[in-house]
């Protein structure tokens, strides 16, 4: 917690009593490097994001293809007891409440297709002009420009 209070850790939560935080230091090296970053937050933290950097965040909102197959995805990890897959369970169902507010929604049905559809909007937001570092240099360097 004293990271937390010194402003070290960006964003944390405690999810099922463990404990989860951002370091501050290495978002802001990648966000300067143009390096992206993959973080599996909740949908707090998602909007904490999207309200400090937005021009640096793409959010993806992964759902499973129902309930009942979220269900099962969870008894066969045999990680948690029942009440805890309940539990689960109702905090998934308010958080996809919050789906529509990201960027894109994939649905998971397949792992490998899931993967393909990230890789796929990872590329192309990477392509965007705003996220192209050193694209005025570059531009700059080969072409006569007019300010």
């Amino acid at each position: 917690m004293r990271l937390c209070s010194s402003g070290e850790i960006i964003e944390h939560a405690e999810v099922f009593g463990n404990f989860y935080g951002v370091p501050r230091k290495n978002l802001e090296d990648n966000v300067d490097k143009g390096v992206s970053t993959l973080l599996v937050i909740d949908w707090q933290g998602a909007f904490k994001f999207m309200e400090m950097m937005r021009e640096h965040v793409v959010s993806i909102f992964i759902i499973p293809p129902s309930m009942e197959e979220l269900r099962r995805r969870l008894c066969g990890r045999r990680a948690d007891d029942s009440e805890v897959v309940e539990a689960r369970l109702k905090g998934a169902a308010f958080e996809i409440s919050h789906c529509e507010a990201y960027d894109y929604v994939i649905v998971n049905e397949d792992i490998e297709e899931t993967a393909d559809r990230i890789s796929n909007i990872l590329r192309a937001e990477q392509m965007k002009t705003c996220r192209q570092v050193g694209l005025r240099e570059l531009l700059e360097s080969r072409f006569p420009l007019e300010d």
